[in-house]
């Protein structure tokens, strides 16, 4: 009976190579994953950035269609003196809204006097104020009239609502990214760890090829690679047992 001769061809698995774990399948499939990410993230900041403004947009409405309605109440009840002392008490306090009150001939009696508007809804821009300058601010006003023939105008700081959206999506900005690398580092951890696993496989061939039977492949994991050694190592087995 003629002795049985065997030979292995392990697969090649060059360290040389630094570009190795970049290309290979897991680190491509975390590379897919982080792309589908990132798509993900610019797709929701859109929708935020919309979302965010018609609601800021709705808000400023109510805010200043309720305080249009409280002072022409004290304007009708109590008269302008008392609803030009309530303009000049409430303009001092923090994050208030904007107003003016001119009487019939256009007299400023209260507020500010840049601030002109058309009458109704509409969205203005005042030059001239501290938080930005050498440009105007936006606002969104109401203009209506007063019993005596007067004008009232309120509006609200539209670029105030534009920095709360801008700070939103700046953070969402920093988590988008933080994701990204963790993602990226989950791919290169997971594919140094495939790569070793690979190797190891690749060395018990090479053993076997060069004789050495008694060679096994790590059978550890529930995955493709332990299934492989697995079969490598019962493939190992019957050979040695013919020999």
């Amino acid at each position: 009976m003629r002795p049985l001769s065997i030979r292995f061809v392990a697969p090649a698995m060059s360290s040389a190579r630094p570009d190795r774990h970049f290309r290979s399948t897991s680190f491509r499939l975390s590379a897919g994953f982080a792309g589908l990410l990132t798509i993900a993230f610019i797709a929701a900041s859109a929708g935020i950035w919309w979302a965010t403004k018609a609601a800021a947009e709705r808000e400023i409405r109510e805010r200043v269609a309720l305080e249009m309605s409280a002072l022409q109440r004290e304007i009708r009840s109590e008269g302008l003196p008392a609803a030009i002392e309530a303009i000049r008490s409430r303009s001092e306090s923090p994050g208030s809204l904007e107003y003016r009150l001119a009487d019939a001939s256009g007299r400023l009696l209260a507020g500010d006097q840049d601030l002109k508007a058309p009458s109704g809804w509409s969205t203005v821009d005042v030059v001239g104020r501290d938080e930005k300058p050498g440009g105007p601010e936006n606002f969104i006003a109401f203009t209506a009239r007063t019993n005596d023939g007067g004008e009232l105008t309120i509006a609200d700081d539209l670029d105030r609502a534009e920095r709360v959206r801008v700070a939103v999506l700046g953070a969402l900005a920093w988590v988008a990214g933080a994701s990204l690398m963790l993602v990226l580092l989950l791919g290169v951890l997971l594919t140094r760890r495939t790569a070793r696993r690979i190797q190891a496989l690749s060395d018990t061939l090479d053993k076997a090829g060069r004789g050495d039977l008694a060679a096994r492949a790590p059978e550890a994991g529930q995955d493709e690679i332990a299934s492989i050694g697995r079969g490598v190592n019962d493939a190992l087995a019957r050979i040695a047992a013919l020999v």
